[in-house]
């Protein structure tokens, strides 16, 4: 049985009554379930386990022009703070903490490399040593909120670079880093939806797009 098929059976048995956190782990569901197609190339793969995530996540807040950090965060704290069985923890700091050490130490996935390439001045190579040293310490004093964040803002740069076609679909640039992502994520996303099954009286906020 696949984990989408497994993830949809626990929704329905589930206890969640609000409509909006049905609909959004439907939606999350649905996303996983392409990305279990084997006939896809790892670029779509990864696509489709980003949609998955960000239909999780996504909500009309308050704040509607908070960038896409801020509503990360939020829903990651909140995410964290209801994970009972430290689920999250044990992807990142256990199945998968090679791949997240090896993303976290790649200069590809860090924001302010790219705009030091196209002209800004950065000090990026000093910001990048500085959130290598935040992340370790993150490791040693057991904030999984800091660390999964930097985690998922390494996993968002490539999320942009094959959004936006800065990247060729098969091209040979970022394979080791593509699969490296695609391994966390493919553990990562299904942990998310777990998480808000097993709390069904949490309000994750309104959807952006209801269905009407």
């Amino acid at each position: 049985m696949s984990i989408s098929h497994e993830l949809k059976i626990r929704l329905i048995q589930s206890s969640i009554i609000n409509e909006d956190t049905r609909t959004r782990v439907h939606r999350g569901i649905s996303w996983l379930k392409a990305s279990e197609n084997e006939s896809l190339s790892d670029d779509l793969r990864f696509m489709c386990l980003w949609t998955s995530f960000n239909a999780c996540y996504a909500s009309l807040l308050e704040e509607i022009y908070k960038d896409e950090r801020g509503k990360m965060w939020e829903f990651l704290s909140k995410l964290i703070d209801h994970d009972k069985h430290n689920s999250i923890s044990q992807c990142l700091w256990e199945d998968c903490f090679e791949q997240a050490e090896d993303i976290i130490d790649n200069p590809y996935l860090f924001r302010d490399f790219w705009q030091t390439v196209h002209g800004d001045d950065t000090e990026w190579e000093f910001n990048f040593e500085q959130s290598i040293q935040k992340a370790k310490q993150c490791k040693e004093q057991r904030n999984i909120l800091l660390y999964c964040m930097t985690v998922i803002e390494r996993i968002y740069i490539l999320r942009n670079q094959l959004t936006h076609g800065g990247s060729t679909h098969g091209g040979k640039m970022n394979r080791q880093q593509l699969q490296q992502c695609l391994l966390i994520m493919n553990q990562f996303v299904p942990i998310i939806m777990n998480i808000i099954i097993q709390n069904p009286d949490v309000d994750w906020g309104l959807l952006m797009y209801p269905p009407l």
